[in-house]
């Protein structure tokens, strides 16, 4: 299942698989929209992002059937091939080699893929949770805190490693004398 939506800022998806009743995510996709896509109409940028979170996850995807979820009704006969958009009808033409349905769900059920294509807001900011405070800097910061602690553990081993060597030196030159 691929759950997708877009926003004035940026486009998201889920792509998630439905065990025992249970939705469980399998991977999460989030961009920035570029120049023009920005002047896109609604329609326009729901097909944008069901276009590139197909492609996105082409590689999960072709060769199975699947369900993509979107918020927009205007999406749901995308595949019927009557498209008077020409962009929209481009990526219908490109999407013919995958095999899905697109289902209308109501925005206000759409959470996820609808918080991911909002996290780019204006001049980088990225205002999702009031709670929690920007969430894209606090994913940076986690970043920056498992990068730290990697290099701080390969410091440490590196240590260690060298303490190991300068024995093994000490010992072979007692053995020697």
């Amino acid at each position: 299942m691929l759950e997708c939506d877009a926003s004035g800022s940026g486009i998201g998806a889920v792509l998630s698989v439905e065990r025992d009743g249970d939705r469980l995510p399998v991977a999460f996709f989030s961009r920035q929209l570029h120049g023009a896509q920005a002047r896109y109409s609604a329609q326009e940028l729901e097909g944008l992002a069901l276009f590139e979170s197909v492609k996105h996850f082409a590689y999960f995807l072709y060769g199975r059937k699947f369900v993509v979820i979107t918020d927009h009704r205007g999406l749901v006969n995308l595949r019927a091939g009557k498209q008077e958009n020409r962009r929209l009808y481009n990526w219908s033409l490109k999407l013919t080699e995958f095999d899905f349905d697109v289902v209308y769900r109501p925005g206000s059920l759409n959470v996820v893929p609808d918080t991911l294509s909002r996290c780019y807001g204006e001049c980088g900011e990225t205002p999702i949770s009031k709670e929690g405070g920007d969430v894209g800097f606090h994913l940076k910061q986690a970043h920056i805190q498992a990068e730290s602690e990697q290099s701080q553990a390969e410091s440490e081993q590196s240590v260690s490693q060298r303490k190991e060597k300068e024995r093994e030196d000490r010992e072979r030159a007692r053995k020697k004398e």
